[in-house]
């Protein structure tokens, strides 16, 4: 399967994913529309030049390497398996300055610097959107922005894990939230 991105220096490049194969699958590549949908959301709150980003769960890296592409200085990937980020932002030839890849347990990664976004895009059905919302002190800080993606039969309240919503949407399949860590 193959995932384009969608604006800015890398626009139209195609980034390489696993083979999907519906619910069995490890991978769930974000529909281009949804990830479009969800960098709207943002840029309407903050401009993306010289922010310091975070992936989780980046899967090939196209959030953070969308951001990358819309000005962001420096993206950290974050995944038990970081092989398509990284073989996606080699191909991209992003400058190895702007990304790092952490290959870890999203719940158990604390980020080494102090970032502005946050993208969260937790596999459906295993409780890991609470978690990590639950572990935000190792990712972010107070102002930090979130746009996480999760199943839309889940009903989050960001309020209870010390965020305040800024937008929310749903798109099929998946429901987006823009959040401020508070």
């Amino acid at each position: 399967m193959s995932v384009k991105i969608i604006s800015g220096l890398y626009r139209g490049r195609n980034l390489e994913t696993p083979e999907y194969k519906g619910d069995e699958s490890p991978v769930r590549p974000t529909k281009s529309r949804v990830r479009e949908a969800g960098f709207n959301m943002l840029f309407a709150r903050t401009d993306f030049a010289d922010k310091l980003c975070l992936d989780l769960y980046c899967g090939s890296g196209a959030a953070g390497i969308e951001i990358l592409s819309r000005g962001a200085e420096k993206v950290h990937f974050v995944d038990t398996d970081i092989t398509w980020a990284r073989k996606n932002a080699e191909h991209c030839k992003i400058p190895a300055e702007q990304w790092l890849s952490h290959r870890s347990d999203v719940l158990n990664f604390t980020t080494p610097d102090t970032v502005d976004i946050v993208f969260a895009d937790p596999p459906y059905g295993q409780g890991l959107a609470e978690k990590t919302l639950e572990h935000k002190e190792q990712y972010g800080q107070t102002g930090t922005l979130w746009l996480l993606e999760v199943e839309s039969r889940l009903d989050i309240d960001p309020e209870a894990f010390g965020f305040d919503l800024l937008k929310t949407k749903k798109y099929g399949k998946s429901t987006l939230y823009l959040l401020e860590q508070k």
